[in-house]
């Protein structure tokens, strides 16, 4: 077996606290980190391994993005961040002339475009997923990936009209059952799926019961967005006189295997409820920010209730998303002590492996795991000065961008090495990703002109 060494970065495990290590070296053999140990020693025993120069980088574990779209991001780039009507106007009309075949191309750049931010592994739910799968194989990134299972016209909600298509819910819930059918553990196990409903509001009860029996049954968790919109917890409200999270518990929808995603609109009794389920918690603070919604984190994150950080949509770059995290937990609390830089880079690390259950495989450094793992480039200079005082972690979480990441490594394989895509062609991506927009919006002027 040929093994690859990491040599003299100052790595980072996000494992037993905030530690860093100097002098150290990794060696991957195979797919997992072997050992974690003196330069020196691993040289003299290793010498026949591929050596990989860290110096003046930080050695992190890939950063683990727990709720994200890649195909949307892309395609309402400059078009929806703005204003809610705008991205409900332009995002569905979208939604109803993709095809297969788009969603594929754009999920190729959506991949690149994660690969060179530094995650190494996504959590995507949205359509025709198994086109994503696809591009998460061919991307070599890892991937958690749920079809969208839902049974009403997303452009009625906001009007308050709720007709429920039982037809729809039914093929979307087996085409998802179809998509783990055929993709869970593959790829080289790099690809798990789950089972996908929308949200609370965009499913019947009977369809959540059906969507949690699925999962039971093939052994997969759930990937829901819970408490995201006031027209959902008012929808809910009206009909059961609960919030969004206890009407779920009251279904007996919530354990350790759901990620609920947002949970903008939760009451203090419902923030219990959540910890007593063991539901992770998937925090997209970006995203959210931008829509004037801030989810009470400093009493989610008081009660103890795990939480694990995402992207969402309209930006795939994580540093800033951490950033994000911290600003806003502090200027929702008047706390500057709520949130610190190790804490959220667990959030996007660890704790996000933990809440897509690949903690026992990804998310820390450590002999092992899975060799998912990410290089930082410290010779810039946003990163000085190095003195004895230096807090490097501090210094990555508020200082780095995806344009730091200058390696990344996904299963033992590196797919990224001094800023250059190796498990794609860039160029080519791109210009397929352009053409393939280009038609898409086409195809939805000439159908809304019809």
């Amino acid at each position: 077996m040929n093994e690859l060494l990491i040599k003299d970065g100052l790595i980072i495990p996000v494992a037993d606290g905030a530690r860093v290590l100097r002098n150290k070296s990794i060696i991957i053999a195979g797919n997992r980190i072997s050992e974690i140990g003196p330069t020196t020693e691993l040289l003299a025993r290793y010498p026949q391994a591929h050596i990989l120069d860290a110096s003046h980088h930080a050695v992190l574990p890939g950063i683990v993005n727990a709720h994200t779209h890649v195909v949307p991001t892309i395609l309402l780039r400059g078009l929806t961040e703005d204003h809610l009507d705008s991205f409900y106007g332009v995002s569905l009309p979208m939604k109803e002339a993709i095809t297969p075949e788009t969603v594929y191309t754009v999920s190729k750049l959506g991949c690149a475009e994660m690969i060179a931010a530094g995650s190494t592994c996504i959590s995507e739910i949205w359509h025709h997923m198994e086109q994503t799968a696809r591009a998460v194989d061919d991307a070599g990134l890892r991937g958690v990936l749920a079809h969208k299972v839902k049974e009403v016209d997303l452009g009625q909600v906001l009007k308050g009209q709720y007709e429920f298509d039982t037809r729809e819910g039914e093929e979307r819930l087996a085409a998802n059952v179809e998509l783990v059918k055929k993709w869970h553990r593959g790829a080289g196990e790099r690809i798990t799926c789950r089972i996908g409903p929308h949200a609370a509001d965009t499913c019947s009860p009977e369809l959540l019961k059906k969507a949690r029996a699925a999962a039971d049954d093939l052994g997969v968790g759930i990937h829901i967005n819970v408490a995201q919109s006031p027209e959902e917890v008012s929808r809910i409200n009206d009909l059961t006189g609960k919030g969004s999270v206890e009407f779920l518990a009251d279904l007996g929808f919530l354990d350790d295997k759901v990620l609920a995603a947002h949970l903008v609109y939760i009451s203090d009794s419902e923030i219990e409820i959540l910890k007593e389920s063991g539901s992770y918690m998937a925090h997209c603070p970006g995203v959210m920010a931008r829509r004037v919604r801030f989810a009470p984190v400093g009493k989610i994150y008081g009660a103890g209730v795990r939480v694990a950080l995402g992207n969402g949509w309209m930006n795939m770059d994580p540093w800033d998303n951490m950033r994000m995290a911290i600003a806003g937990a502090r200027i929702t609390t008047g706390d500057v002590d709520v949130l610190s830089p190790y804490q959220v880079l667990r959030m996007a690390t660890s704790s996000a492996a933990e809440a897509l259950g690949l903690g026992n495989e990804i998310g820390s450094l450590e002999p092992g795991k899975k060799a998912d793992i990410i290089l930082i480039d410290m010779a810039s200079p946003h990163f000085y000065p190095h003195h004895e005082r230096f807090d490097l972690i501090a210094t990555l979480v508020y200082n780095a961008t995806g344009n730091d990441v200058s390696t990344v490594i996904v299963d033992g394989k590196i797919l990224m090495e001094d800023r250059e895509l190796i498990s794609l062609d860039l160029e080519e991506v791109m210009h397929e990703a352009e053409t393939a927009s280009q038609r898409l919006w086409r195809r939805v002027v000439r159908e809304k002109k019809s």
